[in-house]
């Protein structure tokens, strides 16, 4: 029978579950968090834009979200607000998938490599594309990393929505679905 120091850190820390090679972490209320994906508005970035109008995301490093995050693998998503307003499960289905990357290396057993900056359509040294890109258009809204969301405004203009704010907007009607 535990101690109370041993129930204690139980409560405090949880339980750590490992399958295959996502990281699990059960909560003292016996909540799923999965680690491998960071939660909503984690990893803060700033995002400019390439001659060819390429969206080029530059992650803020001195936060700790940045400094945990795996970088393993690196999805942009599309986000349709009607389809959230609908279902907000939605979001983690695999058909918005417009970009994927995916790091490759023997050593990347929990962590890939920390990235600075990262072009839409290129993959950094030592990942692979594992699906897409798919061109980015204007008015629509895209997931980055499981963070932040861009809208693409224009010829090489972006903005930087945070997520929580994204699904306010959704919510309130502010955001809407493209003109097609």
């Amino acid at each position: 029978m535990p101690n109370g120091l041993d129930k204690a850190l139980v409560a405090i820390v949880g339980v750590c579950v490992v399958i295959g090679l996502t990281v699990f972490l059960l909560s003292p209320k016996h909540k799923l968090f999965d680690l491998s994906t960071p939660p909503q508005s984690a990893i803060e970035f700033t995002v400019s834009s390439t001659n060819d109008d390429q969206p080029v995301v530059t992650f803020v490093e001195n936060t700790v979200d940045y400094k945990l995050y795996p970088f393993l693998t690196i999805r942009v998503d599309e986000l349709i607000p009607s389809k959230l307003s609908q279902d907000p499960q939605w979001v983690s289905t695999l058909q918005n998938c417009v970009w994927s990357i995916k790091y490759e290396s023997i050593m990347a057993e929990t962590k890939g490599a920390e990235l600075k900056t990262l072009t839409y359509g290129q993959a950094p040294q030592g990942y692979r594309v594992t699906y897409g890109p798919v061109p980015l258009s204007v008015g629509h809204f895209y997931r980055v990393a499981g963070t932040q969301v861009i809208r693409k405004l224009g010829q090489r203009q972006y903005e930087v929505i945070p997520y929580s704010k994204f699904l306010e907007g959704v919510k309130s009607g502010q955001f809407k679905d493209a003109a097609s």
